[in-house]
């Protein structure tokens, strides 16, 4: 099947889908990019907050963060299978 045989509501779909991925990835990466700029600056309270920050995730527990992935992984191959299926009713 070639781009001029699809419906036209699947291509808008996938545009969107694509364009929306794309710009939430974009949108993460530039507030990401501005924390570690603010954390990087060489204010005492920045320093603070940096400690505070490793302390957090050092703490972090690695078996319940763990299975919460695995638990969302489940999940997403779950629906990947109803999605498969869905071709076939």
């Amino acid at each position: 099947m070639n781009l001029l045989e699809r419906d036209l509501f699947e291509l808008w779909r996938w545009t969107l889908a694509v364009g929306l991925t794309i710009y939430a990835a974009v949108t993460f990466l530039r507030w990401f990019w501005s924390w570690l700029v603010y954390l990087n600056e060489p204010r005492r309270e920045r320093l603070l907050m940096r400690r505070y920050i490793v302390l957090h995730l050092l703490r972090l527990r690695g078996a319940r963060f763990r299975s919460e992935v695995v638990q969302i992984l489940l999940y997403l191959v779950a629906i990947l299978i109803v999605y498969g299926l869905h071709d076939y009713v």
